[in-house]
């Protein structure tokens, strides 16, 4: 799936730049790296990506598994 637009979601910002950008290299298209729950919601109303890479715990409140569930509710294709 190369040249997927990806969002990216992950709490620790080293992981998430590093990541981001290594994903980037190898030909992904990373719209939106985020730290949040909020604002992974956000990112995918505004870039439409096709495909998420999510941290399972990202800290105090909404855990990854949620993200992928409300991810899944407002595109379920």
């Amino acid at each position: 799936m190369k040249n997927a637009r990806l969002l990216l979601v992950e709490d620790d910002q080293f992981t998430r730049a590093t990541l981001g950008d290594a994903l980037a290299l190898h030909g992904f298209d990373i719209r939106a790296r985020v730290a949040t729950a909020f604002d992974a919601i956000e990112a995918q109303r505004i870039h439409d990506p096709q495909a998420a890479l999510l941290d399972l715990d990202l800290g105090v409140g909404a855990s990854g598994i949620d993200v992928a569930i409300a991810l899944r509710e407002k595109n379920p294709l």
